[in-house]
């Protein structure tokens, strides 16, 4: 039995979904047995020595119990193929990475690739990969690729992408929730911070909340959401204006938009309990 699991709101075709098998705990047992025993000798495995390759017959999906022991395998293997790759003089750094000496970045199966804008280089870092996948049979999936250029003329974006395979994309971009980009966030990337503080306290069920539940649900969700960006970027103070407008709104109405003034004033309701307050958090502080 197999189901379709959304990846994202608003699935519409087939990539949209994960399927996930309903029948798979015989497997999911077997995996778990493995990964207990090769969590015991992971170190040894990537510092030894080379051995003969291992006959499989079966693949790992990407939620598998041991995978991300392989991940952490093949990911140390792909960096070492960029460090032999950075010491050919061909390549060229980017310019913000040169001093710091980095070529990519990774985060479980996520990659970053940094290089100048030109041919060679862009060349230099595609033969590393089709190496990689010869040597490991993992191949990259190009549709779920993007390049980002800055500053570059037409031609050779074109020849660039030709190349890669791989379809340009915005900056800034996405990633675990946050976005990416080289300059300083303005107010209206953080939109998106806004809507989703916006879209947890509209919802139906928040709508019954009495004020203690108001509160609980402001602690536990809004704030995480919230903190979670602060992590990243230092919010500006037009948003945190505007996120402490709305929870104000939420606690005392129940709704989004400010309609009466607060019996209490914020300082009073972000004092501990002891002191008299509610002990919500302060995003000015």
């Amino acid at each position: 039995m197999v189901t379709l699991i959304p990846k994202k709101e608003e699935a519409r075709t087939i990539r949209d979904y994960r399927p996930v098998s309903c029948c798979s705990t015989p497997y999911k047992i077997i995996s778990k047995i493995l990964t207990y025993r090769l969590g015991k000798v992971i170190g040894s495995i990537i510092n030894g020595e080379l051995i003969s390759a291992m006959p499989t017959k079966h693949g790992l999906r990407q939620w598998d119990p041991i995978s991300p022991l392989l991940v952490v395998l093949f990911m140390e293997y792909l960096n070492r193929c960029f460090h032999k790759m950075k010491k050919n003089l061909d390549y060229n750094y980017h310019s913000q990475c040169e001093k710091v000496n980095i070529t990519n970045l990774s985060f479980a199966d996520d990659l970053l690739l940094f290089a100048r804008g030109d041919i060679i280089s862009v060349d230099l870092i595609m033969k590393t990969i089709h190496s990689f996948s010869a040597a490991t049979r993992l191949k990259m999936n190009a549709s779920k690729c993007k390049i980002y250029f800055g500053s570059m003329d037409e031609n050779t974006k074109q020849e660039i992408k030709l190349l890669t395979g791989f379809s340009e994309g915005p900056l800034p971009f996405r990633y675990l929730g946050v976005p990416i980009t080289t300059r300083k966030l303005n107010c209206h990337h953080y939109t998106s911070l806004v809507e989703k503080i916006v879209g947890r306290i509209t919802h139906w069920s928040a709508r019954l909340l009495s004020y203690a539940g108001r509160i609980q649900l402001l602690k536990s969700i809004t704030f995480a959401v919230t903190n979670y960006w602060m992590q990243c970027f230092p919010l500006p103070k037009h948003v945190i204006h505007k996120i402490d407008a709305i929870c104000r709104s939420f606690i005392w109405t129940g709704g989004k938009e400010i309609s009466i003034k607060s019996p209490i004033s914020r300082d009073k309701v972000c004092r501990p309990k002891c002191n008299g307050g509610m002990n919500l958090i302060s995003l000015q502080i």
